[in-house]
């Protein structure tokens, strides 16, 4: 009984570290997620003020030119847009691997504390057939 008590402490103690992992891995996927996307609102900003420069100063490049520059920056957009949606897409799997091992983490600490409570009250009954057996020794 002790022993299934020191696994299922043990195992409880081992999800409990499983899910501080996640967790923290979690944040750093968002975290990540989060620059990727604040680049990505930076590079549209600097696209835009290309563009605004480009219209207003004619700088001697072709129209076909200018066509491939812009061209580039939206292919740099593309690829940041795809590597965020990635990045949230890892995020969303590592959440819910999260809120897997949470539950399971739920369902094992109300197992120790039903075990907790059993042992308790067979603690309690032994006192008492120990109590009976003194008076009647006695």
């Amino acid at each position: 009984m002790s022993r299934d008590l020191s696994a299922l402490q043990e195992e409880n103690y081992q999800l409990k570290i499983n899910v501080l992992i996640e967790r923290s891995r979690t944040e750093k996927v968002q975290k990540e997620v989060e620059v990727v996307i604040n680049d990505l609102r930076d590079l549209h900003l600097e696209n835009k003020k290309l563009r605004s420069t480009i219209k207003n100063s004619g700088l001697g490049k072709s129209s076909a030119e200018w066509k491939e520059e812009i061209s580039n920056f939206k292919g740099g957009m593309k690829f940041w847009k795809g590597k965020a949606k990635k990045e949230e897409e890892k995020a969303t799997r590592a959440m819910i691997e999260l809120k897997k091992k949470n539950i399971e983490y739920e369902a094992v600490s109300a197992e120790v504390m039903t075990s907790r409570s059993k042992h308790q009250e067979l603690k309690e009954r032994i006192r008492e057939l120990e109590d009976m057996l003194q008076d009647r020794q006695q």
